[in-house]
């Protein structure tokens, strides 16, 4: 997928021009930390599972190729912070699950799952935390060879 594949009207863009804005490319991880974001809708790439683990936004997987169905079954299965979209999503299964994830009971319990992750994946980062320990023992082996 291309970002420039999409054509959008001029209309559109006058349409939703006090309430969205739409770009071809932004830092992710700012706009995932963003307050106003209560959920990811994402492909589960191994640097969008990353930053959405380390913003704690719940999310909607919809994996495509390569790693992305793995990360997603961590995600939705094991780490319990979001659904899994199934392969040819419609649009009446987007809404259901945007509203599974914002209004229910379920989504409020993954959404505090996503903020548990997200304290763990900061303390991993910490001077002293598992994160940073590992990648301290590996610096000191490539030093030591």
């Amino acid at each position: 997928m291309r970002a420039n594949a999409a054509v959008l009207t001029e209309d559109y863009y006058k349409e939703i021009e006090d309430r969205a804005l739409i770009v071809t490319w932004c830092q992710q991880e700012q706009v995932l930390a963003h307050e106003g974001v209560g959920l990811f809708f994402t492909h589960a790439g191994w640097n969008s599972t990353l930053e959405t683990v380390i913003a704690g936004k719940p999310v909607i997987c919809w994996p495509f190729i390569a790693e992305q169905s793995t990360n997603s079954r961590y995600l939705c299965k094991v780490w319990d912070v979001g659904v899994e979209a199934s392969h040819h999503v419609t649009r009446g299964e987007i809404v259901e699950l945007i509203k599974e994830m914002l209004e229910s009971e379920r989504g409020k319990e993954r959404h505090n799952k996503a903020l548990e992750w997200k304290e763990k994946a900061v303390a991993a980062a910490q001077v002293g935390g598992s994160s940073y320990k590992d990648f301290d023992r590996l610096i000191a082996e490539v030093f030591r060879h």
